[in-house]
């Protein structure tokens, strides 16, 4: 998968992460909308020094939902860099789908997704998709198919 495993973030749990959101300039603009985050359990998790720092991230998935007191969610994929003795939100992306898999390769994040075909019952989607993001001047990018 071409992880470069250096230091280990100070994250102990997804509970670390959900801070890290909430306390982030995105999260704190959607608590103020009534948005609730929730960062996926830790076996979702990938880490790999993406921002060329020396330092190992965290590459995580996290849900938003709840957001003007409706029933909206979202998927997005967070990077999380060591801050003193906790980790703070970086940069992240929005994700259409279920995650079944996060590859990590220098500094390209591959996700794996399963979204809903046309005869798709609500419990089970079937198609399968992925979507690129590359960490570039300091932020997460979605990459166009194509390209590289």
């Amino acid at each position: 998968m071409g992880l470069v495993l250096i230091q280990t973030a100070h994250a102990q749990s997804s509970r670390d992460l959900d801070t890290a959101i909430k306390t982030s300039p995105e999260g704190r603009q959607g608590a103020r909308g009534g948005c609730s985050f929730r960062v996926a359990q830790s076996d979702q998790w990938r880490r790999a020094d993406i921002d060329g720092d020396g330092q190992e991230d965290i590459i995580a998935p996290y849900v938003t939902e709840g957001c003007g007191g409706g029933n909206y969610w979202g998927l997005s994929v967070g990077i999380f860099q060591r801050a003193g003795n906790g980790v703070k939100l970086i940069g992240s992306g929005h994700v259409e789908g279920t995650i079944e898999k996060i590859a990590v390769n220098g500094t390209r994040i591959v996700v794996q997704t399963l979204g809903y075909g046309p005869d798709d019952a609500r419990c089970c989607p079937t198609k399968k998709s992925s979507e690129a993001f590359l960490w570039s001047n300091g932020a997460l990018r979605p990459v166009t198919p194509g390209r590289r």
